[in-house]
């Protein structure tokens, strides 16, 4: 059976995904694995002696995220909002030139 992701999910993670935050999306279980710098150098260190024990419980999560290639690292939100302005010329960009070529009896735009 296939993995259930959920976009609102992937979109919400992209959002908070900065130069000191990076989201990474486990693609078989669904889960997104936000990591930050100050945990990223925690992943990297070996002595644990004075990280709390919750930030120890992530560790292995955070390990597996950087240094497995299951994990896919989400892009940042400046992609997600350059996508989505993408989206939002093409859909009204084309219902414009449509209306305006509509006007003179020619359909710029083949439906299917």
């Amino acid at each position: 059976m296939a993995t259930v992701i959920s976009l609102r999910e992937v979109i919400e993670a992209m959002e908070i995904t900065s130069e000191d935050c990076i989201s990474y999306l486990d693609p078989e279980t669904g889960e997104i694995i936000t990591v930050t710098e100050e945990e990223r150098h925690l992943a990297e260190d070996e002595s644990l002696e004075d990280v709390p024990e919750w930030q120890r419980e992530m560790l292995p999560k955070i390990r597996a995220a950087l240094e497995s290639d299951r994990f896919l690292e989400l892009p940042a939100k400046s992609w997600l909002m350059l996508f989505m302005e993408q989206v939002l010329f093409v859909h009204f960009g084309v219902q414009f030139y449509d209306s305006a070529w509509n006007k003179v009896g020619i359909s710029s735009v083949k439906r299917r």
